[in-house]
């Protein structure tokens, strides 16, 4: 994996665009991944990779973990980060439930 945050985000909304989703689910995505990549700059993370992707889910977890964050939005801010993943490792994505074991 030798992304750019920005370029993977954009691939992943275009993956993303053609599911049919509604939406407020796609504006949930877009923000979702507005976070993560909030995170990156924070960290002057510029290239996406399995060891940031960790540590973001490691970071949402423990936010969530201390009640800085509903389930909703912990959930949410995952299964953007997996997608991201995906995208990343294959070039697009396909619809499905995430495994628990990404979870920290």
């Amino acid at each position: 994996m030798n992304n750019s945050i920005d370029e993977l985000i954009l691939q992943a909304d275009s993956a993303m665009s053609g599911l049919g989703h509604a939406a407020s689910t796609t504006m949930q995505y877009r923000w979702a991944w507005s976070q993560y990549a909030r995170f990156c700059s924070e960290q002057a993370v510029t290239t996406f990779t399995d060891e940031v992707v960790a540590s973001y889910l490691q970071f949402v977890a423990t936010q969530f973990r201390d009640g800085h964050m509903k389930e909703w939005k912990r959930k949410l801010l995952r299964k953007a980060a997996l997608v991201l993943e995906e995208v990343a490792r294959t070039g697009s994505y396909r619809w499905a439930l995430s495994s628990p074991t990404h979870c920290p």
